[in-house]
């Protein structure tokens, strides 16, 4: 059970039927059908120990997209934004992965690294496979396959860079200024 106070209290507020006594016992808890129990209490993990200040705990990375997921469904605008940048540090998501969610949240982070990763992660071989325009789609596919050209050679082959340079970054924003900028 957990306790009355916090983020939990405006449950108790809302307008229930008639004779409904919802989350006043044990035997009657709020249900929460749009999350699962660990994912709660992976929310709940980073909320009450940390108190007063949020800071970094450590999770798995589907934690920490559950906690991104319920934070942003229920506006815990510090919440959200430790969980945009935990995901950002799982360094085994994929490229293309962190693209579409970047998109379907509206999160400039997630995209911009997402197509910095795949230029940089592609530009060591001869191209950015075609598979990624049925996902991105085509125009993307373009302009990533340009900016992947963008990368230098060296000996012959592309280099591998440890962060993205300043000036990719530049150029990547410059591609796709127009998607980006309604991000945030």
């Amino acid at each position: 059970m957990v306790p009355i106070h916090g983020f939990v209290q405006p449950f108790f507020s809302m307008p229930q039927p008639e004779g409904s006594t919802e989350g006043r016992t044990v035997h009657n808890p709020i249900t929460l059908p749009f999350c699962t129990k660990i994912e709660f209490e992976t929310l709940l993990d980073v909320l009450y120990p940390l108190a007063p200040r949020i800071q970094q705990v450590p999770l798995w990375n589907e934690q920490w997209l559950a906690v991104f997921r319920l934070a942003n469904m229920w506006s815990m605008d510090k919440i959200r934004q430790l969980a945009v940048g935990e995901v950002l540090k799982i360094r085994s998501m994929d490229p293309v992965e962190l693209v579409i969610m970047g998109r379907a949240h509206q999160i400039l982070q997630w995209t911009l690294n997402g197509y910095i990763k795949i230029v940089e992660k592609w530009s060591q071989s001869e191209r950015i496979p075609f598979e990624i325009s049925d996902t991105l789609g085509f125009d993307t596919y373009t302009r990533l396959s340009e900016l992947s050209t963008y990368m230098p050679a060296h000996n012959g082959c592309r280099a591998t860079r440890a962060p993205a340079s300043k000036s990719l970054t530049k150029a990547v924003k410059r591609a796709f200024k127009d998607e980006l900028a309604y991000m945030h």
